[in-house]
């Protein structure tokens, strides 16, 4: 089990660092919400940048351990100032920071329809640009490809989130009246030998005026 969260961290570690490239791209002074990301420490990385253009990143974790170890690990970081993690769960996002400015919204790891849609409708308060990472596949490969995920959720304390039908997701999206899609975005497909392709995406969704 030691070994399969090692090599789980390693992938998220890895896997952080290339997606905030895109959404870190052509910033300055925002404030950017990321909901449901699993332990990793953006300072490591990106703290140059986070000073230079003054960015503060609110962060939920997947869960209270993983925030708790950041703290520890930025304690003395120079620029832990912008690092803020003190909420767990997608109400307090609301209860704590309903007048926050956001510019950007960040969702890994969808659990379910449903989750998204709680974190949609969470979205719609702040009225800000969403970037959505999540891995869609047809609709016959679901199944199995969820399957493995749970086992792994089983072993791992990450969340890699599930695999969803690439039209239910599209129409989904379709009926968000205040939202439009801007662009979508294959950002990865990498095959695995039992587990198949992995095809994650991005998905940007502008506010309506």
């Amino acid at each position: 089990m030691d070994l399969v969260n090692k090599y789980s961290n390693k992938y998220f570690n890895t896997y952080y660092q290339e997606i905030f490239t895109y959404f870190l791209n052509e910033v300055d002074n925002e404030n950017i919400l990321i909901i449901n990301i699993n332990q990793f420490n953006p300072l490591l990385f990106f703290s140059h940048y986070f000073k230079r253009f003054n960015i503060h990143l609110y962060l939920v974790f997947h869960h209270h351990q993983a925030s708790l170890n950041i703290n520890e690990e930025i304690k003395n970081e120079e620029c832990k100032k912008y690092i803020h993690n003190d909420i767990y769960s997608l109400n307090e996002i609301v209860e704590q920071y309903r007048n926050m400015k956001f510019n950007k919204i960040i969702l890994f790891h969808i659990r379910s329809i449903e989750y998204l849609k709680k974190e949609l409708d969470i979205c719609m308060i702040f009225k800000c640009k969403v970037y959505i990472y999540i891995s869609l596949s047809k609709k016959f490969n679901i199944l199995y490809k969820n399957l493995y995920r749970g086992l792994l959720k089983k072993i791992d304390s990450n969340e890699p989130g599930y695999v969803f039908d690439y039209n239910k997701i599209f129409d989904l999206l379709n009926t968000y009246q205040d939202y439009e899609i801007e662009s979508i975005n294959l950002i990865k497909n990498k095959h695995y030998a039992v587990y198949g392709n992995n095809q994650n995406y991005q998905i940007i969704l502008n506010p309506k005026n």
